[in-house]
């Protein structure tokens, strides 16, 4: 079933360089972020650009889930929050800018993990009605195809070779694309997505992304959030550090993702504020929760609003 997906030539614009670099493009073996993913698309999918650089999936039309490091001001897992007002989410799909309200953060003690929740204030992205997505129970194995979804780098550091030589950094963030993997070394609340046979992977700017279980017949199963990747290589007489690991990296060969099985409940709960909404079951029509507004009273009538958004 995994299918192939074509490689995207990226084009490389750099502004302190010669007109030349400027009309470069990457080689299509070093496309690691797959197939760009179109505007309706990212809008049905709730994809979403969180901080200036990292992926996020909306939930609701409220709620997001994005990695946990994303939302910090040190870009550390468990880090000094960024404060509301400082961070920005914006979306291809949307003319606004959102800003958050609130976080619900899992990267402390029990869970440990690298994700966390941002709810949007009184100006949100708009776009469709969501009902919650499905959220994995538990179910993801290593046979299953993995979907997953980023905005980060599509091509690796390089040189040109001229004449003149030319370093070409790290580019190509800020487009979503796709690409599919399976998923190995599962354990209870991660597991990792290995460079795949299209030479494609996951990088920087994919955190916080979303990954996805395809399943035959049914709705994909959102499994986890990318937290990090693996870096193999740093083009020759450049520098890769803590501060900045991936401008000129070469090569990645794999990422982990934080897995939504141990939070799931956790994340319904919050995802559905309470005071103004209730949680409805998934039913045989709509297999997912949902937050339905306290003040309608006919189920009916949301259950065909949601249904016909699906």
């Amino acid at each position: 079933m995994r299918a192939s997906i074509a490689a995207l030539i990226a084009a490389i614009c750099l502004s302190n360089v010669s007109a030349r670099a400027d009309n470069l493009t990457a080689p299509s073996e070093r496309i690691i972020n797959g197939a760009q993913v179109d505007i309706e698309t990212q809008r049905s999918r709730g994809l979403v650009t969180v901080n200036g650089g990292c992926s996020g999936t909306m939930l609701t039309h409220k709620w997001l889930i994005t990695a946990d490091h994303c939302i910090t001001t040190n870009g550390q897992i468990g880090g000094p929050p960024t404060p509301f007002a400082n961070l920005a989410v914006t979306a291809t799909w949307s003319t606004t800018t959102a800003r958050p309200t609130q976080y619900v953060r899992f990267s402390g003690t029990p869970n440990n993990l690298d994700i966390a929740l941002v709810e949007l204030g009184g100006i949100d992205l708009g776009g469709p009605v969501r009902a919650l997505p499905a959220l994995d129970t538990g179910a993801l194995v290593t046979t299953a195809d993995v979907l997953k979804y980023g905005q980060g780098f599509s091509f690796f550091a390089r040189r040109d070779p001229g004449p003149p030589p030319l370093d070409i950094p790290s580019g190509g963030a800020g487009t979503y694309r796709q690409a599919i993997f399976a998923a190995s070394d599962i354990v209870a609340n991660s597991y990792r997505l290995q460079t795949n046979g299209n030479n494609q992977v996951g990088a920087a700017g994919d955190s916080g992304g979303s990954d996805w279980m395809l399943r035959a017949g049914q709705e994909p199963l959102m499994v986890g959030i990318q937290s990090s990747c693996n870096r193999t290589g740093c083009l020759a007489g450049q520098i890769c550090n803590a501060t900045d690991p991936w401008t000129w990296a070469t090569g990645i060969s794999r990422c982990t993702s934080g897995r939504v099985s141990p939070i799931r409940n956790d994340i319904i709960r919050a995802a559905c504020d309470q005071k103004a909404n209730r949680l409805r079951p998934p039913t045989l029509l709509i297999p997912r929760w949902r937050c339905v507004p306290r003040s309608i009273q006919s189920m009916q009538v949301v259950d065909l609003l949601l249904l016909t958004d699906r």
